[in-house]
């Protein structure tokens, strides 16, 4: 495609490919090079990051670096979960799994403090689940999503497909929180599809903004809470290389969407982990 003496640009940061389970080649860019013989021009200064956070993201990754002048910032492990006037609209609370964010996020809404998740397609992923199980009622909805649970993550994990046995335990373990957070006289299958479409969008500005670290990627935040940090990453489910450095790209990711300070937060009700 390129014409006799053209030019091939290609970017791209190999730490930042979290999305293999999608079939993203997180190699992409060493090919590139190699096939290409291509000259390689490092980006390595974040003009995002205080000091602070870039000191915490080079444990896992080499190759990021301050820029001349760049404020210190702040990184701190929280034992507790902080007041809800800590929190403003302009911060984000980041998770490696959805389960959490949901439970998190009732806690926040029961004390008054509005926010969502981002991520409708997510939403429209449990509201088809919901769908394939054909329950007529929530009880026969919870035997229903065991028994999908133990089938698909059993089949799963015999191909050596890990991720996306993780997927399915998440996807389940959602929906029994929003079902364990249902109103007793809504506790309906058309109860539990509004509670998804409420919690989780785009939209709703104003609000604080909870989201999974893959749907955090290119977004950034000068606050950024990462959610039971050492509870979930690197996950259980990561057993080959490529997943394992993919997880590591996770904590980096999240890592890196602070633009002043980074706190590492328990989930409401449990002190924090270390590690």
């Amino acid at each position: 495609m390129i014409k006799p003496g053209g030019r091939l640009i290609a970017v791209g940061d190999p730490h930042q490919a979290i999305y293999g389970f999608r079939g993203a080649d997180s190699e992409a860019m060493g090919r590139i090079k190699e096939e290409f013989d291509c000259q390689e021009l490092p980006l390595s200064v974040s003009y995002r990051c205080p000091q602070a956070v870039v000191r915490a993201a080079q444990e896992f990754v080499e190759g990021i670096e301050t820029f001349d002048g760049a404020p210190e910032g702040k990184v701190e492990n929280l034992s507790k979960f902080p007041p809800l006037e800590d929190f403003t609209n302009r911060d984000t609370i980041l998770c490696r799994n959805t389960a959490p964010l949901v439970e998190t996020a009732f806690h926040l809404i029961r004390n008054k403090k509005p926010c969502k998740i981002l991520g409708r397609d997510i939403g429209v992923g449990l509201e088809n689940l919901i769908k394939k199980m054909r329950a007529k009622d929530v009880d026969g909805l919870i035997d229903k999503l065991m028994a999908y649970q133990n089938r698909e993550i059993a089949q799963h994990v015999s191909k050596g497909r890990e991720d996306k046995a993780q997927a399915v335990g998440d996807k389940v373990e959602t929906l029994m929180v929003l079902i364990d957070n249902l109103d007793e006289d809504n506790r309906t299958i058309e109860g539990l599809v509004a509670s998804i479409q409420n919690l989780f969008t785009d939209n709703g500005k104003g609000m604080l903004t909870l989201s999974t670290i893959h749907k955090a990627k290119g977004l950034e935040w000068p606050k950024v809470y990462i959610l039971g940090r050492h509870d979930f990453m690197p996950s259980k489910w990561a057993r080959k290389a490529w997943q394992k450095q993919q997880e590591y790209n996770l904590i980096y990711v999240a890592y890196t969407r602070s633009q002043q300070e980074l706190y590492f937060l328990p989930i409401p009700g449990k002190k924090s982990s270390k590690g």
